[in-house]
């Protein structure tokens, strides 16, 4: 199984986890600037849950703005989807899917590039 077909099943799999209520812990702001235009950046949020009374810990990124408002405060509340198999992995529904999709077009502007590609390099000889 290569990286990238691991990665499309656990992002199709993903609408199939189970749901629970998750606790904000924390949401900080991470800057992702080059040192001149700190205002790009992350949300790291992280958050717990309780799955067969245990409780489990993840976190997400969300992309966002250091001047806009927080999307979260300790103590919020939040839905969030678990792998049944490793409850230690959550996640808000639909989180990641834009990631999936942009993948997706990604490898198919490879494909379509590699077999230009061979195509050139067969038509040379």
């Amino acid at each position: 199984m290569t990286i990238v077909t691991f990665l499309l099943d656990t992002f199709r799999n993903v609408k199939s986890w189970p749901q629970t209520e998750a606790t904000i812990q924390s949401c900080t702001w991470v800057a992702q600037g080059d040192g001149f235009n700190d205002e790009d950046g992350v949300y790291q949020v992280s958050f717990s849950y309780a799955v067969d009374s245990e409780y489990h810990a993840s976190s997400i990124q969300l992309p966002g703005q250091q001047h806009s408002q927080s999307p979260y405060r300790r103590g919020d509340k939040l839905i969030v989807v678990y792998d049944p198999h490793n409850p230690d992995h959550g996640c808000p529904p639909g989180y990641g899917e834009n990631r999936a999709q942009a993948l997706k077009k990604m490898l198919l502007i490879l494909s379509v590039f590699g077999a230009i590609l061979l195509l050139c390099l067969l038509l040379r000889k």
